[in-house]
């Protein structure tokens, strides 16, 4: 009878174990894609998957940061409906349009932890990255992009820095 109740405690322990490591990963994945909403801008929608997220993983290990990436959001959606007409007559004048940025991506890859792994190098050497699903040929692809710029000199910066370190990067024009 005590084996049964040992077995039992064991079945009931790895079940468990199981969903709190699903939910850890399902967190980190909804946390990633707003971080890579806040890198394109959309920050309205970054502001709705803050909220969402603050609801769904009410214990979660990232909810700080959550709150963090909101608050920075909402100050965006605020200081731009307040300069959305001064913005607007900065881009004629300038020559490239106002929305366009300079981002460089690390890498591709198939299987999201191999893309994981790099976002966490990179994290180790004090470089932001994020990981973007894509669909190409009906399969799914991890890119690992770093950085966001305004200025192609301080992308190239980040390109350089990034080569000298083995990584085949490029930059990517984005609007």
């Amino acid at each position: 009878m005590k084996k049964i109740f040992l077995l039992f405690v064991a079945i009931v322990f790895l079940c468990f174990s199981q969903n709190s490591f699903s939910y850890e990963r399902d967190e980190r994945r909804a946390f990633e894609e707003i971080e890579t909403l806040m890198l394109k801008g959309d920050y309205k929608e970054v502001a709705s998957k803050c909220d969402r997220f603050i609801r769904d993983y009410r214990h979660g290990r990232l909810r700080n940061k959550v709150y963090s990436l909101r608050r920075k959001a909402i100050e965006k959606i605020e200081s731009d409906t307040t300069t959305q007409v001064s913005a607007s007559s900065a881009a004629r004048e300038e020559d490239r349009p106002r929305d366009t940025y300079y981002i460089i991506q690390v890498g591709a890859y198939k299987k999201y932890n191999n893309a994981y792994k790099v976002k966490r190098e990179l994290k180790r050497q004090k470089i932001d990255s994020i990981i973007i699903k894509a669909k190409k040929n009906g399969k799914n692809l991890y890119k690992v992009r770093a950085g966001k710029f305004r200025n192609l000199d301080n992308a190239e910066k980040l390109l350089k820095k990034l080569k000298e370190k083995g990584y085949a990067t490029e930059i990517i024009n984005e609007k």
